[in-house]
């Protein structure tokens, strides 16, 4: 059975993120959310004047009119699917809630339990919509509209999930989790400007946590600030020296500034399982290109490969033929373009650098 993992990466469209966040890089612990929200339930909130609840729509709360059988039943019932849950036993928990759920579509905390059980079976479309019906019809806490932030993110929602986020900010403007989630958000949508003011509001209320500062970090590097974003991602690896994301960032942030012997220094300086990650081998391979040696970064893509065999990926086989290309070694190139062939027989730069070789 198919299980959620606890940590979901909020990553930009087409850009590998150096973070395996948050590894937020920033973390969403989603699953883990779920669950306990789903064992402890929840009652209506009560419209008030308040910045932690948002008041359930005007007729949208039918629970008042449930008599106290009716109560008792779906007590009983989440109790159940609830030990259901926390042993395991999924589809028993989920023949429960679907009546339930027939029985009583628009309950809160029904609807709450059954979006917590298809984050479970990795269902984060229907526990999208399911938590976010609840919300609609019976408003929620700030902690709530953070949860359907994350939900929303999960599918690629990421103007509803801005919505939420900004909502669970606006409920209770003194939790800064709530400020650096909706930055992740706003990054993913380009928009720097908005992502950095939340991030600096969210260090107001927390400066020591690292991955506010690595993230102002990398948006400096972004926007090719390049000294500013040295300043945060130093202090990001002050407070987390062992996170290989603050140190990634660090050395792009040096060969942006034309820095790659220092550059390779801090990367080499690695040891495994952090000295064999992806991001790293291609950033120590761009110094030594930028240094003017494409078959020294060839080689270190090849090592990588010979060294990875049960590593299937086609990026490293490829970059190493790029490089051969680029110091002239054609034949080489052809071989790990074909290698990457090999792994993939569909990929289309493998095609694309097979259909350039061949023209030479």
């Amino acid at each position: 059975m198919q299980h959620v993992s606890s940590h979901q990466i909020l990553s930009r469209p087409g850009r590998v993120n150096p973070w395996v966040m948050l590894g937020i890089s920033l973390i969403l612990a989603v699953a883990a959310i779920a669950l306990k929200s789903l064992t402890q339930k929840q009652a209506p909130p009560a419209v008030t004047t308040g910045q932690t609840s948002a008041p359930a729509p005007s007729g949208a709360d039918d629970t008042q009119t449930l008599n106290a059988q009716q109560r008792k039943e779906i007590e009983d019932a989440l109790d159940a699917a609830s030990q259901y849950m926390n042993t395991d036993h999924l589809p028993e928990a989920e023949t429960i809630l679907k009546a339930l759920i027939a029985k009583y579509p628009d309950h809160p905390d029904v609807l709450r339990q059954m979006s917590g059980l298809h984050m479970l079976f990795a269902r984060t479309v229907p526990a999208c919509e399911c938590f976010d019906h609840m919300l609609e019809l019976h408003g929620g806490s700030a902690a709530d509209y953070h949860h359907a932030g994350v939900l929303a993110n999960m599918i690629g929602n990421l103007d509803l999930s801005r919505q939420r986020f900004e909502t669970a900010c606006r409920m209770n403007p003194s939790e800064p989790e709530h400020f650096k989630y909706l930055a992740m958000i706003e990054m993913k949508q380009y928009d720097y400007a908005a992502a950095k003011a939340h991030l600096v509001q969210a260090a107001t209320m927390n400066d020591a946590d690292e991955v506010i500062w690595g993230t102002l970090g990398e948006i400096a590097f972004l926007e090719n600030h390049l000294d500013i974003g040295m300043q945060h991602t130093k202090k990001a690896r002050a407070l987390n020296p062992a996170n290989l994301k603050w140190r990634l960032i660090e050395a792009r942030i040096l060969r942006r500034q034309n820095k790659p012997d220092e550059a390779i220094t801090l990367l080499s300086a690695l040891t495994k399982p952090d000295s064999v990650e992806q991001g790293v081998i291609n950033e120590i391979a761009l110094c030594w290109a930028m240094k003017g040696d494409p078959l020294h970064a060839a080689q270190i893509h090849i090592d990588y490969v010979n060294s990875n065999a049960r590593n299937r990926r086609v990026d490293s086989p490829l970059a190493a033929a790029r490089y051969l290309m680029q110091a002239d070694d054609l034949g080489q190139a052809r071989v790990w373009v074909q290698n990457a062939l090999n792994r993939d027989p569909t990929n289309e730069e493998a095609q694309n650098l097979l259909d350039q070789l061949n023209k030479q």
